[in-house]
C-alpha cells in the first residue's frame, strides 16, 4: 500500500524569494525564513552553497516564541554536499505556524582559500561562481492528530528512557 505521508522539497533559505547579494572582500551573513503551513516532520538537513559559503544554521521559532537550534554546520565545504537524515523516530517535528530561519554565512575574503575572486561582487545564482544560501530539505506535512499522537508518543519514550 502507498505510504500515508510523502516527503516534498524544499530549497529553504536565502535568495530563493529575493536577491542574495554578497560585498566583495567581506564575511557576511544572510537569512530566509519560512512558516509551516501544517505540521512537519523534517526528512534531513542538506546545506548548499557554493564557493563562498562559510556555514549555516537551521533555527525553529515556535508559535510559543521559543527558539531553538535545530542543526548547525560551521565548516561548510563547496566539494563535499553532505546530506544529514534523520533517524526517522527521532527526526524534528514543529507544530504548524513554527517559523524555520536558515542563516547562511559568506566568507568572500581572500582569506577563504575556495573564493575565486574575493574582489568580485556576488548574487545569486545557478553557477558555481554565484552563491546560493538554502538547505535542501525534505518535509512531511502531517494531519494535527497524528502530529498530536507523534508528540505524546515520544514524550512517553524519553520518560521511560531517562527513568531506566
Amino acid at each position: 500500500s502507498p505510504p500515508k505521508y510523502n516527503a516534498q522539497f524544499m530549497a529553504l533559505g536565502a535568495g530563493s524569494g529575493g536577491p542574495l547579494e554578497i560585498e566583495p572582500n567581506t564575511v557576511s551573513s544572510h537569512k530566509g525564513t519560512f512558516v509551516l503551513p501544517a505540521p512537519t516532520i523534517l526528512h534531513n538537513f542538506q546545506p548548499h552553497m557554493h564557493y563562498r559559503g562559510k556555514g549555516q544554521m537551521l533555527e525553529a521559532v515556535y508559535p510559543s516564541g521559543r527558539r531553538e537550534v535545530v542543526n548547525f554546520m560551521d565548516r561548510f565545504d563547496n566539494t563535499w554536499n553532505v546530506n544529514y537524515v534523520y533517524d526517522p523516530d527521532y527526526a524534528p517535528i514543529f507544530p504548524k505556524g513554527t517559523v524555520l530561519t536558515v542563516t547562511s554565512w559568506f566568507d568572500n575574503t581572500a582569506a577563504n582559500p575556495n573564493n575565486p575572486d574575493p574582489n568580485q561582487f556576488v548574487t545569486s545564482g545557478q553557477r558555481t561562481v554565484d552563491e546560493m544560501a538554502h538547505l535542501n530539505e525534505q518535509m512531511i506535512y502531517l494531519t494535527q492528530e497524528d502530529y498530536e499522537a507523534i508528540v505524546a508518543a515520544r514524550e512517553v519514550r524519553d520518560v521511560q528512557t531517562t527513568d531506566q
